[in-house]
C-alpha cells in the first residue's frame, strides 16, 4: 500500500513568481513511486490501470466497458458482447467498444496498458482503437463514434476508481472552512466598530 498525500508543495511561491503545482494526489503534476515494486505512479498510470482492469473484467467476466451501458436516450442497453459480431445482427451500437475490444484488440490492449509500460497514457489506447474504429464505422456510423467517445470520456481526466472524479470536488469542499474562518474573523473585527 502507498501513502499519498492530498497535495504536497503546492502553493503560491514568491521564488518563481507565481503558483507551484505540486506532486499530491489533488495536484496536476501527481508523481510518486511505489515503495515495493519502485514503479512511478502518476494520474496516467492509474488511469491506464483502471482501463486495464476493465479490459479484463470484459474478457473475464464479460462486463461491458464504461460508458457503454446507457445509450444516448438514458435506456438501458442489452448487453451480450459474446454473441454480437462488430456490425452484424444484434450488434448494439453502444456495445460497439467493449465488442470491438473483446474480438479484436484484446491482446493488443492488455499488452500497452501492461503495468510495466508505465509511461504508456490513454492517448495510446486511442491511437490503437482509431484504425479499427475507422475501419468497421465506414458509412455514417455516427451511434457507433459516439459509443466510442463515449466510453474514452470514462478514462480522460478521471484517475479515481469511481465514474466520477471526486478530486477535484473535495478540494474545493476543503477551502470553504478556512474561507468562513476569515471572514468570520473580519466579521468580528467589523462588528464593535459599527456598534460604537
Amino acid at each position: 500500500m502507498v501513502v499519498i498525500p492530498w497535495t504536497n508543495n503546492a502553493g503560491f511561491s514568491t521564488e518563481k513568481g507565481g503558483f507551484v503545482p505540486g506532486t499530491g494526489f489533488a495536484d496536476s503534476s501527481f508523481s510518486t513511486k511505489c515503495g515495493s515494486c519502485n514503479r512511478r505512479i502518476s494520474h496516467d498510470y492509474l488511469r491506464i490501470q483502471k482501463f486495464r482492469a476493465d479490459i479484463q473484467l470484459l474478457l473475464r467476466s464479460d462486463l461491458p466497458l464504461p460508458g457503454t451501458v446507457i445509450n444516448s436516450n438514458g435506456k438501458i442497453v442489452k448487453h451480450d458482447t459474446k454473441g454480437s459480431k462488430l456490425n452484424g445482427v444484434g450488434a448494439s451500437r453502444n456495445l460497439f467498444p467493449s465488442t470491438l475490444a473483446k474480438q479484436k484488440l484484446s491482446a493488443q490492449l492488455l499488452d500497452i496498458t501492461h503495468p510495466s509500460r508505465e509511461f504508456n497514457t490513454m492517448n495510446s489506447v486511442k491511437t490503437l482503437f482509431e484504425p479499427e474504429v475507422t475501419k468497421e464505422t465506414r458509412g455514417n456510423k455516427r451511434g457507433e463514434r459516439l459509443a466510442f467517445r463515449r466510453m474514452m470520456s470514462r478514462y480522460w481526466y478521471n484517475s479515481s476508481p469511481f465514474a466520477l472524479d471526486l478530486t477535484g470536488a473535495v478540494v474545493r469542499q476543503g477551502i470553504y472552512p478556512s474561507l468562513l474562518t476569515m471572514c468570520m474573523s473580519r466579521l468580528l473585527l467589523t462588528v464593535p466598530r459599527l456598534v460604537h
